[in-house]
Parts: structure tokens; C-alpha cells; sequence
């Protein structure tokens, strides 16, 4: 045999044996491994199980707690606002809203102004709100007393009924340093 023959004889045997150590190394971690897993679980059964149990089920509670929080609805910051922006003469007889978790909030609402203009006037202002996605006033017509009566709809950012904005202070007044809006809107005798 040549050298080249013993050499490349050597190479082989040395990449075989370097193999085999390879793969017989990676079956002593994982055995190591599989038994230090069980060793953990045992130990983990062995320390006081009721206690481990009692604290299961005060997380569960906890995140109970959490989601119901993150889900719960108050619609006071939307009433505050209402509070803070409607008009002294634009009254509300009804009021109604509806949701869903993580959809926008619907509100449903009759009313009363004294004029067109006034309920014109209300509308613009409601309309600068960051949270109502869609405001549309509609059924406008005269009741006896020559006011004007009026259907609201308004779609509401979901943020404004959660509850934890509630707590967190979510705004819904005027900023601060801004006046809340009450002027009476005055119409000529001839005008609308």
C-alpha cells in the first residue's frame, strides 16, 4: 500500500469514529436531558401540591379578572362628554347604544332644539370629537311647538365604553383650558 492508501485509510477511520462519537455524545444529551426533565417534574409534584394547586387557581382568578375588566363597558365618558358639548336648548328624550367587545359602539338618540340651526350647530360640534367615527342627525321635523325634533346615530371608537379608559382616565370633556360649549343659538325671525 502506498501512502496515499494509509492516509486516505486513516481519514476514513478518523471521520467514521468522529461520527460515531458525534452520534453517541447526542444520545447521552438527550438521555441526560429526558432525565433531568424528569427530575424537575418530580420535584415539582413533590412540593406541596395543594399549594401549587391554590396558586392555579388564584391566577385563573386573575385572569379572569383581567379580561373581564379589559371587557367591561361604561358609557359615562361618553355621557360626560355629551355633558360638556350639548347645547343648553337641545335636549335628548332618548337614549340608546348598543356594542360588541372590540367593535364600535352604537349609539341611538332622540332629541329636541329649538331650531334647525341648533341642531346644525350640535352637529358640528360633535363632529370635532376624536372618538365618533360616524355622526348622522336625521327625521328632522316640527313638533307643535314649532321646535325641531331629531334622530341621532353615531358610531363610537370602542376605547371610549371600556371601563378601564374609565379608570385610566380616558378624556372625554373639553381639553383643559378649553371652555365647554353652551351658547344658545339665536335665529332671526325670517331665517330657517
Amino acid at each position: 500500500m502506498t501512502l496515499f492508501s494509509w492516509l486516505t485509510t486513516f481519514v476514513f477511520i478518523l471521520a467514521l469514529l468522529s461520527t460515531l462519537g458525534v452520534f453517541g455524545y447526542s444520545n447521552y444529551l438527550v438521555r441526560q436531558n429526558e432525565a433531568k426533565k424528569a427530575a424537575i417534574k418530580k420535584e415539582i409534584e413533590a412540593f406541596e401540591p395543594e399549594l401549587t394547586q391554590a396558586l392555579r387557581d388564584i391566577k385563573a382568578r386573575i385572569d379572569s379578572g383581567k379580561e373581564l375588566l379589559n371587557n367591561h363597558l361604561a358609557v359615562s365618558l361618553f355621557l360626560t362628554f355629551l355633558q360638556s358639548v350639548v347645547l343648553r336648548d337641545v335636549f335628548f328624550n332618548d337614549f340608546s347604544f348598543s356594542t360588541s367587545p372590540g367593535e364600535s359602539v352604537s349609539v341611538n338618540a332622540s332629541g329636541e332644539a329649538p331650531s334647525y340651526a341648533s341642531v346644525s350647530f350640535q352637529s358640528d360640534v360633535l363632529e370635532e370629537a376624536d372618538f365618533i367615527k360616524s355622526l348622522s342627525f336625521s327625521g328632522l321635523n316640527l313638533n307643535e311647538e314649532g321646535g325641531v325634533v331629531f334622530e341621532l346615530k353615531a358610531e363610537l371608537d370602542p376605547q371610549v365604553a371600556l371601563y378601564k379608559n374609565v379608570i385610566l382616565g380616558f378624556p372625554a370633556g373639553p381639553a383643559e383650558g378649553e371652555e365647554a360649549i353652551k351658547e344658545e343659538v339665536t335665529i332671526p325671525a325670517d331665517g330657517l
